[in-house]
């Protein structure tokens, strides 16, 4: 996905702020025929990008982390917060095309030494684990990871 600030796509519709803030969703447990996906029992959420537990993570990202992160434990199927940014579900989430409420994510252009302005980029990248199984006593794992470009005006 793509925007500039200041653009119909840009939440906060400020075009001096140098940030384009997308309304995002998360979806969990979709059937989608054209991926050959089929739901499952999900134990866990995992956000991986970004990084809340990460050293370098800027303002940007730690907002980001907690907006995603607080978004997926408000779904109403007894989720927990726990340690290393995963969100469990207990019981299991079996629900399918369950989404989570539209969230804001800010993405800031990239400010360089000499006043330009350029394209600034974020991936958003988690991972979901089922539940385990005779067959698979660790159960199986899932990443999916969207790519959120902000261009200057």
């Amino acid at each position: 996905m793509f925007c500039k600030p200041g653009a119909s796509c840009d939440a906060d519709g400020s075009a001096t702020d140098g940030v384009c803030t997308f309304r995002v969703a998360i979806c969990l447990n979709n059937t989608d025929p054209t991926q050959q996906c089929q739901a499952s029992s999900l134990a866990s959420f995992k956000l991986l990008r970004p990084n809340p537990s990460s050293a370098r993570l800027s303002h940007y990202d730690a907002t980001n982390a907690d907006s995603i992160l607080a978004a997926v434990a408000s779904l109403p199927v007894g989720p927990r917060i726990g340690p290393d940014s995963v969100v469990g579900f207990d019981p299991a989430l079996t629900a399918t095309n369950l989404c989570t409420g539209l969230f804001d994510v800010m993405v800031p252009l990239k400010a360089h030494a000499n006043g330009t302005l350029s394209k600034g980029t974020l991936k958003l990248r988690s991972q979901v684990r089922t539940l385990a199984a005779p067959t698979n006593r660790k159960g199986t794992k899932d990443s999916d990871t969207l790519t959120l470009l902000c261009y200057p005006p």
